[in-house]
């Protein structure tokens, strides 16, 4: 009886250590993201979203489905002559695994550039592919 509780207690905590590890690999994919956007890389800001057409951008200007959409979106909208996509922050981040290989995340993001400050708030889901971690869902306001 001891050992099946032992062994209870050892996949559960084995649960657990995989959900913080998950937690984890997203909080340090967005940071990558945020390094990325700082640098100018716009495509390694994007890296991350899904090129398989499984993709749903919602923003201000509606619904995108498409990568390059997505990516010249954003082009045009910080990609100015006097600013080079501006500094961006993420804050106020949550992660929860909502089944095995598939996260929510979200949180608050400000872009400050030279000119103007813009923020609003994120919502992700992350599918877990081959490739590693990919957005699938990304609502931004």
């Amino acid at each position: 009886m001891k050992g099946l509780l032992l062994v209870f207690i050892f996949v559960l905590s084995a649960d657990f250590l995989s959900a913080e590890d998950v937690k984890g690999e997203v909080t340090a994919l967005l940071k990558e993201q945020d390094e990325a956007w700082n640098r100018g890389d716009l495509d390694g800001f994007l890296k991350y979203y899904d090129h398989t057409g499984e993709l749903v951008f919602i923003g201000s200007t509606g619904e995108i489905r498409d990568y390059q959409v997505l990516k010249q979106k954003y082009v045009k909208r910080y990609k100015t002559a006097d600013a080079n996509f501006g500094k961006l922050t993420f804050s106020d981040l949550k992660v929860d695994e909502l089944s095995k290989g598939l996260v929510r995340a979200w949180g608050k993001w400000q872009v400050d550039q030279k000119s103007e400050t813009q923020s609003g708030w994120f919502s992700l889901i992350f599918r877990k592919t081959p490739e590693g971690w990919r957005i699938i869902h990304d609502h931004s306001s």
